[in-house]
């Protein structure tokens, strides 16, 4: 006669229900999605470098950009003082206004 107090034996198949050649063709379907999700993850990441780098090229080229405007701008102040003291007149008093004041703010370490 059995003891009441013996427990039942630890089944150790993850899914009862399903049988060894179930259980094997189960994890070979696993283990695929593992591959593929994988190559995916490694595909994306490999595409978010190359969207950062170009990013980064972008950033480059328009910094150099604004250095060659802001070049620009103090190249254009320096000609209409030296207009303004030939007696010469530049119709463009707003233009002349912020260069001067940028260039004030650029001297006090204000701007980038």
């Amino acid at each position: 006669m059995d003891n009441p107090n013996k427990l039942p034996p630890i089944n150790t198949n993850p899914h009862p229900t399903t049988n060894n050649s179930n259980n094997s063709a189960f994890n070979h379907k696993s283990l695929a999605f593992l591959k593929k999700s994988r190559k995916q993850a490694e595909e994306d990441a490999k595409l978010l470098a190359n969207r950062i780098a170009l990013l980064k090229q972008e950033e480059i080229k328009t910094l150099k950009k604004i250095e060659e405007t802001k070049a620009k701008a103090i190249e254009i102040y320096k000609l209409k003082l030296k207009n303004e003291e030939k007696g010469k007149k530049v119709n463009s008093p707003k233009i002349f206004s912020f260069i001067h004041d940028f260039l004030e703010a650029e001297s006090q370490g204000t701007t980038n």
